[in-house]
């Protein structure tokens, strides 16, 4: 629980900070106020990526009641197809779901216009994920490998 939770702030946090460095080069070309332009944008960003990160956690830890947990292959320095699947498909649920959610906050209608924009952006970041958690299982092996040989 405090991984799934540790996971959405560090996701929350970096898109308010993107939101605090696009709302300040919003004011800056606008030549509006600086700190609530900045302000305004970053908590922006942070309510509409809370919108797609928790629809997508929840999708993402409900999908190990359906298809358990696979078991990782120590020989691969790559994250498994299943895993790859579950974590694809649940950024895909929490853009939809959240795209659905800001689209008609920001909008005050239903639209598909907010999933046609968080659908793809949410596909990205699984993908960054994905990489991430690549190069974590390998540089973690390299360790592990480098302190056998030390001993």
């Amino acid at each position: 629980m405090f991984e799934t939770i540790d996971h959405m702030s560090n996701r929350v946090t970096l898109a308010a900070l993107g939101g605090l460095l696009s709302g300040a080069s919003l004011a800056i070309f606008r030549a509006s106020p600086l700190f609530n332009t900045s302000v305004s944008v970053a908590v922006s960003f942070a309510l509409t990526s809370t919108a797609c990160i928790i629809p997508e956690r929840v999708i993402y830890n409900s999908s190990f009641r359906i298809v358990e947990k696979c078991k990782i292959d120590d020989d691969s320095d790559k994250v498994s197809e299943i895993e790859r699947r579950r974590l694809i498909g649940s950024h895909i649920g929490g853009g939809i779901i959240g795209g659905t959610i800001s689209g008609s906050l920001f909008q005050r209608k239903l639209s598909p216009s907010g999933m046609a924009v968080f659908t793809p952006l949410m596909i990205g970041v699984a993908f960054l994920e994905l990489r991430l958690k690549d190069y974590r299982r390998k540089r973690l092996k390299e360790i592990v490998a480098s302190s056998r040989n030390i001993q």
